[in-house]
């Protein structure tokens, strides 16, 4: 899932910030992968740099701490 809104940052300026999450799956069973602690997404960041480039950087595995997502299925 990727998403995108306007945020506000500790100067007072608002940007927009990207974010997407990564659901993965095993190809022959179709069920989805997840670390043995029960995190079972991955999520990333796009961030702009100084330069007026950008780049994604990765925030790490996180749990569904609200099951929200689980029902996301292989399609």
């Amino acid at each position: 899932m990727i998403g995108g809104q306007m945020v506000g940052t500790e100067s007072g300026k608002d940007v927009f910030h990207v974010s997407l999450t990564l659901f993965l799956f095993d190809v022959t069973s179709k069920k989805r992968l997840c670390l043995k602690t029960g995190e079972s997404m991955l999520e990333f960041v796009f961030e702009k740099q100084s330069d007026g480039h950008g780049c994604w950087r990765t925030l790490g595995w996180f749990k569904d701490e609200w099951g929200e997502w689980e029902d996301v299925e292989y399609e």
